[in-house]
């Protein structure tokens, strides 16, 4: 439970293990919503943390929804897509040199090395594209919270 307080900066937030060892980050303010939702090109909680928003009020509609999204996009490191882009890479190199006859290789390195530079190159384009769009989905929930903390606060 310290170890995630201690990595995500947040004091007040509590973060205790659940029966299947996932952790549960409550938020209960906009300043540790930031915490949560500042990542850089890393996942800002490890995988399988869910969160709690206690800033908004337990009848708040979009409430289980968000919490949802903010537990996917936090968690989100670009693995499994980033590993389906090399296999398709390494397929469709495969194929075209089998079906088409035709073999793309960077000259002066032997085949399989282009090969397997191909396949690195699009995995982590493909990984920097999802930690991208994550970081950007994780602001726009951001300021959706927001508006519905504010909203909260006024009533």
């Amino acid at each position: 439970m310290a170890d995630i307080r201690h990595r995500l900066g947040i004091p007040k937030a509590q973060a205790v293990a659940t029966a299947r060892q996932a952790q549960v980050v409550t938020v209960g303010s906009l300043v540790d919503l930031d915490r949560v939702i500042r990542r850089g090109l890393a996942p800002s909680l490890p995988p399988g943390s869910q969160v709690r928003l206690t800033l908004l009020p337990d009848d708040q509609p979009e409430r289980i929804r968000w919490e949802r999204s903010l537990s996917r996009y936090a968690t989100a490191c670009g693995c499994h897509v980033a590993s389906v882009a090399f296999l398709i890479m390494m397929a469709a190199l495969v194929a075209a040199s089998v079906i088409g006859g035709t073999t793309v290789a960077v000259p002066n390195l032997p085949v399989p090395v282009s090969w397997a530079l191909f396949g690195i190159s699009s995995a982590l384009l493909v990984k920097l594209i999802a930690l991208f769009t994550a970081g950007r989905a994780l602001n726009r929930l951001r300021s959706a919270i927001e508006t519905a903390a504010g909203t909260a606060s006024r009533a």
